[in-house]
């Protein structure tokens, strides 16, 4: 009974899955057409250079519904590529929680990086889910962790950068995430970024792996392990399974907004180029995501992914061409929580004095608030000289240089004394025109022997820069001399050592360098700045000197204790402090 009762079951939903097939996406008809031009909008029609609105260069920012409203400060449940990171950070910016990931405040997850939660196919993510929530899809650990050498295991759903461990370790690991996945539950709102199509499939256990199978696993056993390259039906299924499994375990009325990640396959195992696997990759992806979309009331489309391939290249894509340059990011997750959370219209009608004390108080110490709220009113740039200089300061600071170039050009005036012209070198610096900047500053004739006013110091601060950009390390130390006779303690003395420091050290003159990083960590002990000096103390061969800066590193940036491990490996076996170095080691 039991038997038939199930075939039953099979027979329903493959009747379901053909119907499904055999209709149209949308069918709209002649009465509707004609109708609708009455009131077509302006999104409905491809943007001209020549006409309107050009909204796809050079950013596209596509129209995109927003049929529900985010709640101030609510849960949030973020699954899927790489790219779904980076739409946490952005969400925990602007005051929204991420209860996964909490997982990263126990011990043993705090040195582990946040893309350890990365789901890079459906299949993958629907098991997540489902091992989280669904006690008749229970994980087996017999078939998703191996013995890499003996006694130490592997998760085959986490990054290789995840080391192999005892069983014991391994299976807690997979319980914390477990439990951070399982906080789904908590969120009404699920967002969720697909990523590709071609994953890895266990044939002996019958289940998909997360992350490429090691080396050492496709040796041992070369029949267990294939890559499969989903079709879109079988994107369809996992993506419906996510959707049911979301709505029989999740809350009753969450709501779904679905992503396609921007980010490229980065390379293939497929005998094609990996521009065309990719093409086929994310069309299958944004195809499903319409069709989910047409089916499920609950699920809706950011279109986050036509905006960055549609854009700019030079403006989207980092150097490698493959991760987003985080402009575009902090400004799609902005577009997006601005449409769902809807936009706060009594910032309109503030005065420009009340809007930049605004934007302070709700964006606190968070610099990538400040700009996110900026940039939802830089149209105000071209009437506000204040808001303008508000907006280059920082994008200055963001290192935005292009942003800090629009504004300058658009920004109306009038100006304070020097006032355009300091922000007009600072630009100049970031954008590494050395020459110019200098010769701007230059023209602008602070005096060297009197009392500087601010402006006066500022000047000399990014004389600085610019004289260091130019390798002109005389003229630099010159500067910095002006500009510290006037500085009060603590008042960026350290940096202009810094800055000094890095540039005789880029010089060639190392001595100099050292002399100066001395005199920096005087007042800045961070392990950035000690790790820089010890860098240049082994390129002198002073070992003793460097071991004892190395010591006083507190271990709390990770690149600083990558570069430290580094540094240590250059110290002579036999020098006099070697167990002084391997307790530091250890």
């Amino acid at each position: 009974m039991e038997t038939k009762e199930k075939l039953k079951s099979v027979a329903n939903e493959s009747e379901r899955s053909v119907e499904l097939r055999s209709r149209p996406l949308v069918e709209i008809t002649a009465a509707q057409v004609v109708a609708a031009r009455r009131w077509r909008m302006n999104f409905q029609a491809w943007p001209s250079r020549d006409r309107g609105a050009n909204r796809v260069e050079p950013i596209a920012k596509p129209h995109f519904d927003t049929p529900f409203r985010l709640v101030p400060g609510e849960n949030i449940f973020t699954i899927g590529s790489c790219f779904a990171r980076h739409v946490e950070s952005l969400l925990l910016d602007r005051g929204y929680r991420i209860p996964a990931l909490d997982i990263f405040q126990r011990e043993d997850f705090k040195n582990i990086a946040l893309n350890t939660l990365n789901n890079y196919g459906v299949p993958s993510i629907y098991q997540e889910l489902a091992w989280a929530l669904d006690p008749a899809f229970p994980f087996d650990p017999a078939a998703n962790f191996t013995e890499v050498v003996p006694g130490k295991f592997v998760d085959n759903h986490l990054p290789p950068f995840v080391r192999p461990a005892s069983l014991e370790v391994v299976m807690a690991r997979r319980e914390a995430v477990r439990q951070a996945t399982a906080s789904v539950k908590d969120c009404r709102v699920v967002i969720i970024t697909l990523g590709l199509t071609e994953v890895w499939y266990d044939k002996i256990h019958d289940v998909y792996i997360n992350e490429h199978p090691r080396p050492r696993s496709l040796e041992a056993e070369p029949e267990r392990f294939v890559l499969r390259v989903l079709s879109f039906d079988q994107t369809m299924d996992y993506l419906r399974r996510i959707v049911d499994v979301i709505a029989k375990f999740g809350r009753p009325d969450s709501q779904i907004i679905v992503t396609v990640s921007p980010v490229p396959l980065t390379s293939t195992h497929r005998p094609v180029d990996v521009m065309v696997a990719n093409t086929y990759s994310k069309s299958v992806l944004r195809t499903a995501a319409e069709h989910i979309v047409a089916e499920r009331d609950n699920v809706h489309y950011f279109p986050s992914y036509e905006s960055i391939i549609l854009s700019d290249r030079q403006r989207a894509y980092n150097s490698d061409m493959v991760h987003i340059e985080m402009e575009l990011v902090d400004l799609n997750v902005g577009r997006m929580v601005s449409g769902f959370a809807g936009r706060d219209e009594r910032a309109d009608r503030m005065t420009d004095e009340d809007l930049l004390a605004h934007i302070n108080e709700v964006s606190g110490a968070i610099p990538r608030l400040k700009w996110n709220l900026l940039v939802e009113h830089e149209g105000r740039i071209a009437k506000s000289t204040m808001l303008a200089v508000e907006y280059i300061e920082t994008a200055l600071s963001r290192k935005m240089y292009k942003h800090a170039r629009n504004a300058l050009a658009r920004a109306p005036g009038p100006w304070a004394p020097a006032q355009k012209e300091l922000l007009e070198g600072a630009t100049l610096i970031g954008e590494k025109r050395f020459s110019e900047a200098r010769a701007l500053l230059q023209s602008l004739n602070f005096s060297r022997t009197e009392p500087l006013t601010d402006q006066g110091r500022r000047c000399f601060f990014l004389l600085i820069e610019a004289n260091i950009g130019l390798k002109d390390m005389d003229a630099a130390r010159d500067d910095a001399f002006v500009f510290s006779r006037d500085v009060a303690a603590g008042g960026r003395q350290h940096l202009v050592y810094q800055m000094l420091a890095r540039g005789y050290k880029e010089a060639g003159r190392l001595q100099e360098s050292a002399h100066h990083y001395a005199r920096a960590i005087e007042v800045n002990q961070s392990d950035t700045v000690l790790v820089d000096y010890a860098e240049v103390l082994v390129l002198l061969k002073r070992w003793k000197a460097a071991t004892a800066v190395l010591g006083k590193t507190k271990g709390d940036n990770a690149e600083a204790r990558r570069r430290k491990e580094h540094l240590l490996s250059f110290v002579p076996v036999k020098a006099p402090w070697l167990s002084w170095l391997a307790r530091l080691r250890a």
